[in-house]
């Protein structure tokens, strides 16, 4: 049933936004109410709710832990550059997969007069190579994604 589905979403938004979740359960309860449905469904929501906001609770939290241990902590190891660097004022931007987990890296480029910055960003594609760098977020937040600020390259 559809009011199910939005006693489910209702417990997720719990987490983040609580007066709107709160104004979803009230509506939802409103309705049931006014087309009669049985005290069981009444229960079945509550459960639902309740339920939902527990395992997204917990998911977050881990989340959240892995988030703070990656932060500012150096890195070492094979990691795959997935998609085609962009060039930004001698910055390489992209997206790359450390343990299987996709982040967004910046690579600042040392220039030199006998290299060429497109060709490098063209040869970086798809390559799986050793990377040293750190984790890093744009904001101080503790939501906001990761970075990883890449500090050298070993092909």
């Amino acid at each position: 049933m559809i009011y199910y589905a939005l006693a489910y979403l209702a417990g997720n938004l719990l987490l983040f936004n609580k007066v709107l979740s709160l104004i979803l359960i009230l509506g939802l309860f409103i309705i049931m109410k006014r087309k009669r449905f049985n005290v069981i469904h009444f229960i079945m929501v509550v459960i639902i709710s309740l339920s939902s906001y527990m395992m997204f609770q917990n998911d977050l939290k881990l989340e959240k832990n892995n988030h703070a241990l990656l932060l500012n902590k150096a890195f070492q190891g094979e990691a795959k550059l997935i998609t085609k660097p962009i060039l930004e004022h001698h910055k390489l931007k992209g997206k790359i997969e450390i343990n299987k987990k996709h982040y967004t890296y910046v690579y600042n480029l040392q220039t030199s007069k006998n290299i060429d910055l497109k060709k490098v960003s063209a040869f970086l594609l798809q390559k799986t190579c050793k990377v040293n760098g750190k984790f890093n977020t744009i904001k101080n937040e503790p939501n906001s994604n990761l970075i990883f600020m890449i500090q050298n390259i070993y092909l």
